[in-house]
């Protein structure tokens, strides 16, 4: 969410990111930033806090959920999948609501 919304680059998150989702997050990233980073001082930084979550492993190794994120303007939905790959997870899914 912080990647998403500007306030850390999506190179932070690489090693813990499909490649597919690393790009999907990173181009999300770029166009949500470019209107933001404009309007957005030092003093507005936006905060979350995280809500109902839902976990569920489906199968060994993997895990999915779903999570409530509460922002200062808005509530997310936040569904990702996980999956255990060279001893580390990494997602493999990622969407926002």
């Amino acid at each position: 969410i912080e990647c998403i919304y500007g306030l850390r680059e999506p190179a932070q998150f690489s090693r813990w990111l499909a490649e597919d989702v690393y790009r999907a997050v990173s181009a999300r990233a770029k166009r949500h930033s470019a209107s933001a980073n404009q309007t957005r001082s030092a003093s507005n930084r936006p905060r979350f806090t995280i809500g109902n979550a839902i976990i569920t492993s489906p199968r060994d190794g993997v895990v999915e959920a779903s999570v409530i994120v509460r922002g200062p303007a808005r509530v997310r939905a936040v569904a990702l999948r996980l999956e255990g790959i060279d001893y580390r997870w990494r997602a493999t899914s990622f969407s926002m609501l």
